[in-house]
């Protein structure tokens, strides 16, 4: 003989309760047997998360778009250079760098204008030769209280000739660079870095960087000096280029 549950009507209190746990956790009560209200408070548990789940998603677009705002406001404080806006954002772009007067305008506005490092490694050490000065002034061109929503860094390197190998060695180091940002020194992984970009154009990238105090270029203990093959590396922090 089939054995029924019994069902108490009407609901007590400890009924409803039950229900409404039951209806919160999505679990069902035996068929028949459910109390007064149960699938009402089923369906209120259901529109709830329906509307928790719209509010997050307004929630989250709120955000970004506050983001935007945030960013734009910050480039136009924070850049206010015609020229150093469009190299910018000509390398966010991913183009690379050109022998046009234009381009190179550009280049030199960007480079004796925004904060920077600069360093001298051999070909063949690349990364692993950057002495322990260097490694405190990226220290201190990342510090915190230096990022802004806009803030972006952009690494730019220079081989020693235009030989294949060297450019593949300049490009190797800057790429290594970027690696040791976020691995080593957790730069957050939300700013942006780019590069490394390609200073071609030996001639025009020695006017360059005649336009940089001598001392700020000289090498440091450790580096390779004048009379050897060396690889510039240059990490630059801006806040160009959001508009």
């Amino acid at each position: 003989m089939m054995r029924h549950t019994p069902c108490f009507l009407p609901p007590t209190r400890r009924d409803l309760l039950r229900s409404l746990a039951a209806a919160a956790l999505g679990t069902a009560l035996p068929a028949g047997c459910a109390p007064e209200g149960y699938l009402v408070l089923q369906q209120q548990v259901r529109q709830l998360t329906q509307d928790n789940n719209k509010l997050r998603e307004d929630f989250e677009t709120l955000r970004a778009k506050q983001d935007m705002d945030s960013m734009r406001i910050w480039g136009k404080v924070n850049c206010n250079n015609d020229q150093v806006r469009d190299f910018i954002h000509r390398c966010e772009n991913g183009e690379s760098a050109n022998c046009s007067t234009d381009a190179w305008g550009s280049a030199i506005a960007f480079m004796t204008t925004q904060p920077y490092m600069h360093m001298y490694l051999r070909p063949k050490e690349g990364l692993r030769g950057m002495v322990h000065f260097r490694q405190g002034q990226i220290l201190s061109l990342i510090e915190s209280h230096n990022i802004f929503p806009t803030t972006k860094f952009l690494i730019m390197v220079q081989p020693p000739t235009e030989v294949a190998k060297q450019v593949d060695d300049a490009l190797e180091a800057g790429n290594d660079l970027r690696q040791h940002l976020f691995l080593t020194l957790r730069l957050p992984r939300n700013v942006k870095v780019i590069g490394p970009q390609l200073i071609p154009c030996k001639v025009k990238a020695d006017a360059i960087t005649s336009q940089f105090s001598r001392h700020l270029l000289r090498p440091r203990q450790g580096e390779p000096g004048d009379n050897e093959p060396r690889t510039r590396v240059w990490l630059f922090r801006t806040d160009c280029g959001a508009t």
